[in-house]
């Protein structure tokens, strides 16, 4: 019979598991109107993103090379958002070289709605950026094309450190799309990306708790069902080793018991009756003894499993997470094929 429950305990459980900021001021020079959020990937509207450009009193304490690297951490941003397809920065600087347009020189409203309809995109992103000693300046501002009017306009003003300053200029993408900047973005700017979080969920984490306690994992992931199944079946298969136990202790002590009585007895039949009693008190012991190491191993795969599953069972990050990639995947459109593509990006630095 407890095979059975053993069994049955174990296909149950088995079926039911899928093994600072410094002195920073912004400015918004236009309404909080958003893109449209609902267009699948291939109906997003084309975004294209002029080089921005140095300003200030020559020679630029920001150069060429910094003011491009700038321009790449905003598009990377603009991306994440979600809200636009990129047009590839690459095609776009040769379209403006074969055509004559000159960045330093396309700064107003009406040459990049120029461009935006040479490039056939919905919207171009121009702007300006400047450092003065620890001060820093960026102006950007966003072309509807279609309606040849300036759809958003942004400033920023940075006093502080240049990894400070890019941490403004990804919040600024998300600002110029008209969406709020990721919770990870904001505590990078009050300088809270490097605290040790407490509530900060880590494989682990589950993994550690699962390996004291089948289910503690789960319960640690926000899965209460899964943590009670594992929970429960590890405390069934405990009940039952211990009822086997149990059994165990009592034929081991009936076949003492048996035994003495037999090698004691005068008469033949009562001799033979306790060496009967015996024999299966020490049958009843030996099945006990298996029944407990099964249930041993039966526990221990269970514990195992458990952590496997609380280490497996951990969520997956959102794609639109804004946190520093080294490697990335964006989509771009491509002028030459008329049509978005995935292009996949390594970070050199």
């Amino acid at each position: 019979m407890i095979h059975k429950v053993l069994y049955l305990t174990v296909f149950c459980v088995l079926m039911g598991v899928p093994l600072s900021g410094q002195d920073t001021l912004s400015t918004e020079a236009s309404g909080q109107d958003t893109l449209s959020t609902e267009a699948t990937e291939s109906e997003l509207p084309i975004v294209a993103i002029m080089d921005f450009i140095q300003k200030g009193t020559y020679p630029y304490e920001i150069t060429i090379l910094e003011a491009q690297t700038l321009t790449n951490e905003f598009a990377a941003q603009v991306i994440q958002t979600g809200k636009v397809t990129l047009y590839d920065q690459a095609g776009m600087r040769e379209v403006m070289d074969q055509k004559g347009f000159v960045s330093a020189e396309c700064t107003d409203q009406k040459c990049a709605s120029e461009l935006g309809q040479l490039l056939k995109v919905a919207f171009v992103i121009n702007g300006n950026v400047e450092k003065v000693d620890s001060m820093f300046t960026v102006n950007a501002f966003m072309v509807d094309v279609a309606a040849d009017s300036i759809k958003r306009e942004k400033n920023v003003v940075h006093v502080g450190e240049v990894d400070e300053f890019i941490t403004e200029i990804e919040i600024l993408a998300w600002d110029m799309m008209g969406v709020p900047p990721p919770n990870e973005l904001l505590r990078k700017r009050d300088g809270e990306m490097a605290v040790f979080d407490p509530s900060a969920k880590t494989r682990m984490g589950a993994l550690t708790r699962s390996a004291v306690l089948p289910g503690l994992g789960q319960l640690y992931l926000d899965n209460p069902g899964m943590g009670y199944v594992w929970m429960g079946s590890e405390i069934v298969v405990g009940i039952l080793a211990y009822m086997s136990f149990t059994r165990y202790k009592t034929a081991y002590d009936d076949m003492d018991l048996y035994f003495d009585q037999y090698t004691k007895a005068a008469n033949p039949d009562e001799a033979r009756e306790f060496r009967i009693l015996s024999k299966q008190a020490e049958l009843d012991e030996t099945t006990a003894k298996d029944e407990i190491q099964s249930l041993i191993v039966v526990g221990a795969g269970l514990w195992v499993a458990n952590m496997v599953h609380a280490y497996m069972s951990f969520p997956k990050p959102k794609a639109a997470s804004a946190a520093p990639q080294k490697t990335a995947f964006d989509f771009v459109y491509n002028e030459k094929l008329m049509q978005p593509q995935l292009r996949f990006s390594i970070a050199l630095d």
